[in-house]
């Protein structure tokens, strides 16, 4: 039987919603999406009003392990904290043991990326960077990555290529990072 791949790109006030694939897991992932998003409450309902130049503590902000949705696999800050090391870039503190620990390591830098510096499209250069000072030694990127690319986004050409998670690709990332601290 031929599966066909569907896609849904939306977006929600501030929630976005992008996945590509099969249509009973795209499907799936939607109706997730669609649930966590009615039952997430209004910014204005769960705080009063702050005054003028007050930092909002519900507001995304680099290192508080939040990118603008509820993170439902349960990673919280705690965790991403036992997983990277954060300076001016995101490092792995433990190199994945799986058959592709190389390219399944640059996912979860990515994941590491998004949830704790708020950065969700990263260069290949600062890949790289995150990936030596990982202990992670690899000539290029792209030749690396290319074996998970139906998990990640890459725009771009040559210096100026972006590398980002896909919907796939952010489960993806929270299964090794769940291997890592187990």
């Amino acid at each position: 039987m031929e599966t066909t791949t569907h896609r849904i790109k939306i977006k929600l006030g501030d929630a976005e919603f992008d996945a590509e694939g099969p249509s009973e897991v795209v499907n799936a992932q939607f109706s997730a999406f669609l649930d966590a998003v009615s039952n997430a409450t209004p910014k204005a309902a769960q705080t009063p009003a702050q005054p003028p130049n007050t930092p909002d503590p519900n507001a995304d902000s680099p290192g508080n392990g939040r990118t603008g949705a509820a993170n439902p696999a349960g990673l919280t800050p705690d965790i991403l904290t036992r997983v990277f090391k954060v300076n001016d870039t995101v490092s792995l503190l433990a190199i994945p043991k799986t058959d592709k620990s190389d390219a399944d390591a640059l996912l979860a830098i990515l994941y590491g990326f998004d949830r704790m510096k708020s950065i969700n499209t990263v260069t290949g250069t600062t890949l790289m960077k995150a990936a030596k000072q990982s202990g992670i030694n690899i000539d290029r990127i792209d030749r690396v990555i290319s074996v998970r690319d139906d998990l990640v986004n890459m725009a771009g050409a040559k210096k100026g290529r972006r590398y980002s998670l896909n919907n796939r690709g952010v489960a993806a990332a929270e299964k090794i990072i769940r291997e890592l601290i187990e």
